[in-house]
């Protein structure tokens, strides 16, 4: 919505495909106790976005084995 506040926690490389980088997103929403992460990506002229609310860790731990 309007009022959701994000930022941009890192960038991270896919260790299966070398030319996948995606962007890992940190995202509140207003009521919201633990954020929402979100990881975005292009590949192959198509954009992809995964949305989750679960650890950061393994956020980052699905960006590294993005695999096609």
């Amino acid at each position: 919505s309007q009022n959701d506040k994000g930022k941009e926690i890192r960038k991270i490389s896919s260790e299966l495909v070398s030319d996948i980088k995606m962007t890992l997103w940190e995202i509140y929403e207003e009521g919201d106790k633990k954020p929402t992460y979100t990881l975005s990506w292009e590949y192959k002229n198509v954009y992809y976005e995964l949305f989750g609310k679960l650890p950061v860790e393994e956020m980052e731990v699905i960006a590294e084995n993005v695999l096609y």
